[in-house]
């Protein structure tokens, strides 16, 4: 199927090239070309404008709300991070690695028991996952889904995918197994910020109702920018929420 989905791709490139250069000229035919190369890889790379899935990166009909979300988890730093949540009456989206969860079980319930919404978030979360073909990347969804369902009990709905890549393979595997795919309307920047108070200020100044916020809770940081994120919730009453879709 992997190769299949290449092969789709190619016929249609070469297609679009062919077709152009027929109908106009070599020159306009490799621009068009090239302009469609150019949209293929930015939808890769790009969650938000994928050609291959559709992703909920915001939330229609809200007034007052914003969706916090959590990747790569669980952490010891975790707990601080439900810690804090709970301090502030707020829900969040924790999108989980199944290694993650093996190592700490404990907190993975937690997190259900909370009444957060966990999503799969792949097995491994490695840089080759994204290019292991569609048996590979199928086996990091069901085995990630089958740990979580283990040891929390939830069948997972969604799905995050790392790194936000949404090649077509793996997009087309998603599908499949018809999750839902979520993004982001906000990336914080958490894991390259050394300035905490900076990220807080990009979060408010991005903020917008329904918006999704995409943060890492192994961060020891995490904990500092949900303070100064609370107060800023607080003080404008705004709600932190999970889907229903």
């Amino acid at each position: 199927m992997s190769r299949m989905i290449f092969q789709q791709l190619g016929i249609i490139l070469l297609s679009i090239l062919f077709l152009a250069t027929l109908y106009l000229s070599i020159w306009i035919g490799a621009l068009i070309f090239g302009f469609v190369l150019i949209w293929i890889i930015f939808g890769i790379f790009s969650i938000r404008y994928s050609p291959f899935i559709r992703s909920v990166c915001k939330l229609s009909g809200l007034k007052r709300e914003i969706v916090i979300s959590f990747d790569d988890g669980p952490f010891p730093n975790t707990i601080k991070v439900l810690d804090a949540l709970k301090k502030n009456n707020a829900k969040a989206c924790f999108f989980l690695t199944g290694k993650q969860v093996e190592k700490y079980p404990e907190i993975a319930k937690r997190i259900a028991q909370e009444g957060h919404l966990i999503g799969n978030h792949t097995y491994s979360h490695k840089v080759k996952s994204l290019f292991c073909g569609s048996a590979g990347y199928q086996n990091e969804i069901e085995k990630t889904n089958e740990i979580i369902y283990r040891v929390t009990g939830i069948e997972c709905k969604y799905f995050r995918f790392p790194f936000g890549v949404t090649q077509p393979i793996n997009a087309y595997v998603v599908k499949q197994k018809r999750l839902v795919s979520m993004g982001w309307s906000i990336r914080s920047l958490d894991t390259l910020s050394k300035d905490n108070s900076a990220v807080i200020r990009r979060i408010q100044k991005k903020w917008r109702p329904g918006y999704i916020l995409l943060l890492h809770d192994q961060l020891p940081q995490t904990i500092d920018i949900l303070e100064g994120l609370f107060e800023y919730t607080v003080k404008n009453k705004i709600k932190c929420v999970i889907p229903n879709l």
